[in-house]
């Protein structure tokens, strides 16, 4: 199956299919002599003809029916599509492997709940209308000037009544009705036990359901949810948003963070807590050192506050580590485990003269040379399993542990931490990372072997993820582990940065407003696809660049998708309302007396704007137009960006030539990529592609031999205690 999975994803099948092959292919389908075309069509033309308007007693085999409409062949689809199709469908049980990969990294306290909901069996369709809609039909094949004799158009009428008799509620269908009825508050058909109605009532209330099936979905199901989604009910007003539900003030108690300190060096360390919850802590706690009340100790506080910043991140940490592999064809590797393999066989030549100091040691400094660099990549190795452990302790029960032992295993973290960071300030990753290191790493990310494998680990983390695990355009390989490594010690920053809080004056105050936006109708970009698409192909034409139509139009299709399932980011919310306030426009928050506060703050000239990670390529590209626009006289202090175009939802606020620029530099960013790419191709002189992977854990589904012995091996023992054969 992993041999088949990957032919299929390969170019394989656009060589072996050729002219003839697919010219002989193309004439079977159209003259319909495929054998299950033949078989499905023959029984219902013979029931038709046996039965002649009702065709409720044939025997047409439901299990084939469901095959046949799936194997056969889609409108438009080429034969190369329609075998892949039908191939890819042999496979699942790789995809589903892989899913319950990802099910495995986890936190341990994840918990699965599953809701059999169970309509009851329904009455037969009401078919009186019949007579309606063969009226209907005789006006519509009229008006296109189609002539069908009446007794054929009887007879379809009466294979879609018996069709009709027979048929079944589609499960989506179901949901889908469901959670119309609690969006709009109307009668609904859920009935059971209070708790578990209420917790499917709970899901069936988001704003976005993901609903998953087998298969993909047919006309019908595809079209209801078209219509639920463009229903404007049960969805809020974004222009009139409830001032007392749409922002909340967080105010700080100093006594309150001093107890959520001291819980994880008394016994338990402070458990996760919901999103307003969690800001809460951190609000007081941030109060505690501002205020520095007396009997304050700044060393026990600062080591309390680190125990607190890793145990809430100690998923995010554990991933950053963990999904940072470097992942070779046969083989992955850690990055520091893979430089210290490697100097093992080749000592690097490094210039005399260069040493490092250690902190708490009894030297002012080691050097660093040829000949002990093999123990330099052995250190920095050590050092980052040692974080990676100390972190995964933090899962195992807590309840028996004395406050001496978790204070210990704190300060152990804490000094690999200062270790780690040390050893990056200094340098060592570039000492340790010669040409003869860099060339296999370097080669494997121009192949496209490398993968981000963090990027599906965003939906098993509970802290948000790993983010920048992907190589910056232009990013060496030393400068893409250090950034990597860093992000693992950003406690230690954070502990740096309430260190300077414990020196403020002791009258300064905190204050935390949330600002929720509420939701959001989807973006309506149904009127304006004709014009992109003039554009894009006015952008391709001046690069000298052919694109088929087709294609072209897949792609404004996935992107239209996307579009309306965008939102807008936290930061663009906070620019347009800094925005509004310079430039005294509307504003939601003109209506909220509460955020006299935050207006006081959007006035100022220049706002810093703290995120987790890295901005989007739009989001950067907004604060760089509000910069530069002469009437607002502010600037936003962000944090680098990563150059990525997301999805995008444009909050609410913004002047219409603001996005008619960014429009313009999206489009020259186009522009810009595809004479690059092009330039490269034809320096290069032909362009050589590798075999794609659909999954970023490529190393899981193609173990190595030794470890798929092993794993025999281990499935063997097991079945053996249970005395079950293999």
């Amino acid at each position: 199956m992993r041999l088949l999975k990957c032919l299929t994803k390969s170019d394989l099948l656009n060589h072996l299919i050729t002219t003839n092959i697919k010219y002989d292919l193309d004439t079977a389908r159209t003259a319909g002599t495929f054998a299950g075309c033949c078989k499905l069509e023959n029984v219902i033309r013979d029931g038709i003809e046996e039965g002649g308007v009702s065709v409720s007693h044939v025997d047409i085999d439901a299990d084939f029916v469901e095959y046949a409409a799936d194997a056969f062949p889609r409108g438009g689809e080429s034969v190369k599509d329609h075998l892949v199709r039908n191939l890819e469908t042999l496979l699942f049980p790789l995809d589903i492997r892989q899913i319950m990969y990802r099910f495995s990294k986890a936190p341990p306290s994840t918990t699965l709940n599953a809701i059999h909901v169970n309509d009851s069996p329904l009455s037969l369709v009401d078919i009186s209308c019949a007579d309606d809609v063969l009226e209907e039909l005789r006006a519509a094949l009229k008006a296109e000037r189609v002539s069908v004799p009446p007794d054929s158009l009887r007879k379809v009428l009466g294979a879609a009544v018996g069709a009709a008799q027979r048929a079944s509620l589609h499960a989506e269908a179901a949901l889908m009705a469901h959670a119309l009825s609690a969006h709009e508050h109307t009668g609904t058909a859920l009935a059971g036990p209070e708790d578990i109605v209420d917790r499917v009532k709970g899901l069936l209330e988001d704003d976005r359901i993901a609903i998953g099936v087998s298969k993909r979905c047919c006309f019908c199901c595809n079209l209801l949810a078209e219509l639920i989604n463009k229903r404007p009910s049960g969805r809020l007003n974004r222009t009139q948003p409830k001032v007392d539900e749409t922002f909340k003030l967080f105010q700080p108690d100093a006594s309150t963070g001093k107890e959520v300190l001291e819980g994880g060096l008394i016994s338990n360390l402070p458990e996760e807590r919901e999103f307003e919850g969690h800001l809460q802590d951190v609000v007081d706690i941030t109060q505690y050192f501002l205020t520095s009340p007396e009997g304050f100790d700044a060393d026990i506080a600062l080591m309390s506050f680190f125990a607190f910043v890793t145990y809430r991140c100690r998923y995010k940490l554990i991933s950053r580590i963990t999904n940072n592999i470097w992942v070779f064809p046969g083989r992955s590797q850690h990055p520091t485990a893979y430089i210290h393999e490697k100097l093992k066989d080749a000592p690097p030549a490094i210039p005399s003269g260069i040493s490092i100091s250690i902190p708490d040691s009894a030297h002012d400094s080691y050097p660093v040379t040829g000949n002990n660099a093999v123990a330099w990549a052995e250190l920095l190795q050590v050092t980052v399993d040692s974080v990676k452990k100390l972190l995964e302790r933090m899962n195992m029960p807590q309840a028996t542990s004395a406050g001496e032992e978790i204070v210990a295993a704190h300060q152990d973290l804490h000094d690999n931490m200062r270790l780690l960071k040390h050893l990056i300030q200094c340098d060592l990753v570039g000492y340790l990372i010669t040409d003869d290191v860099r060339r296999e790493p370097g080669e494997a990310r121009k192949a496209n072997v490398i993968r981000d494998r963090g990027k599906d680990s965003k939906r098993t983390v509970p802290t948000g993820g790993v983010s920048g695990q992907d190589a910056l355009p232009g990013e060496g390989v030393k400068e893409h582990l250090v950034r990597n490594l860093e992000a693992v010690v950003f406690p230690l920053d954070i502990q740096k940065i309430m260190k300077r809080f414990s020196k403020a004056p002791a009258s300064t105050k905190l204050m935390a407003i949330h600002v929720d936006d509420g939701p959001l109708d989807p973006l309506d970009v149904s009127s304006c696809l004709t014009d992109v698409l003039e554009e894009l192909q006015t952008v391709l034409k001046d690069a000298d660049v052919d694109v088929p139509l087709d294609s072209l139009q897949k792609v404004l299709d996935e992107a239209t998708w996307r579009a309306r399932h965008a939102s807008p980011h936290a930061e663009t919310v906070l620019m347009a309302h800094a925005l509004s306030v310079h430039e005294n426009t509307e504003s939601v928050l003109a209506s909220a007396s509460v955020l006299d506060p935050v207006k006081d703050v959007l006035k100022n000239d220049t706002i810093p704007i703290g995120v987790s990670e890295n901005c989007c390529f739009c989001c950067d590209l907004l604060a760089q137009l509000i910069a530069e626009r002469q009437t607002s006289g502010v600037r936003f202090i962000l944090p680098s960006t990563h150059s990525t175009v997301f999805s995008w939802y444009p909050p609410e606020g913004l002047p219409v030539e603001i996005l008619r620029a960014m429009k313009d530099r999206l489009l020259a960013a186009v522009r810009d990529t595809l004479v690059a790419a092009k330039e490269s191709v034809e320096k290069a002189g032909s362009l050589r592609t590798s075999p794609s992977h659909s999954d970023s854990e490529s190393s899981v589904d193609y173990p190595s031999s030794e470890r798929r012995k092993k794993t025999l091996a281990a499935v063997k023992d097991v079945q053996r205690r249970h005395r079950q054969p293999v």
